[in-house]
């Protein structure tokens, strides 16, 4: 979520205004309220705080995958 010149909110947005249609997880070791919010808020699919479970990850990705078909 926080990285020099740029934050993952913005990164994000300019995402979802290149290709709407992709899913998007953010994986950040800062877990402030606010920046979830922010994110989910500017679709992201899923947010997930450091250290997060491997298994959480893959279900994420697993019904995204199912609910594209």
């Amino acid at each position: 979520m926080k990285m020099p010149g740029i934050d993952g909110v913005e990164v994000l947005k300019r995402i979802k205004k290149e290709s709407p249609y992709i899913p998007v997880f953010m994986m950040t070791a800062y877990g402030e309220n606010e920046l979830t919010e922010q994110a989910l808020n500017n679709g992201a699919d899923k947010y997930f705080t450091k250290p997060f479970n491997i298994y959480e990850v893959r279900d994420a990705v697993m019904d995204v995958i199912a609910s594209r078909k």
